[in-house]
């Protein structure tokens, strides 16, 4: 597999949705976002709450599960500042058929 790296202050803007669960070292992986993005660059971090993803029969295979919390304390770790953050909840049909809510959060974090 090839590795990408990118030269450090390169991106204004960096997005991920429903990535967070599959880092091996989350703190790693933001402390790049951070080094890549430019002065004042943003970041935007939306996943599924914990409590959400706790009800999906398939996250106990691989998953690590994260509350809004435990997100902005890690991107304060790697050195952002939460610009803002909001919660949505939508309805969506389960892959068993079934209507539920699903609530996720967006995070705008600063460099």
């Amino acid at each position: 597999m090839k590795e990408f790296i990118f030269y450090e202050k390169r991106f204004d803007k960096i997005f991920t949705v429903n990535t967070i669960y599959f880092w091996k070292n989350p703190k790693f992986f933001l402390s790049e976002i951070y080094r890549v993005l430019k002065f004042n660059g943003e970041f935007a971090l939306t996943f599924a709450k914990k409590e959400f993803m706790e009800t999906l029969p398939f996250t106990q295979f691989g998953f690590n599960l994260y509350t809004e919390d435990e997100v902005i304390k890690l991107l304060k770790s790697a050195k952002f500042s939460i610009e803002n953050r909001k919660t949505f909840s939508e309805s969506v049909i389960s892959k068993a058929g079934e209507k539920v809510e699903r609530e996720y959060s967006i995070i705008i974090a600063k460099k």
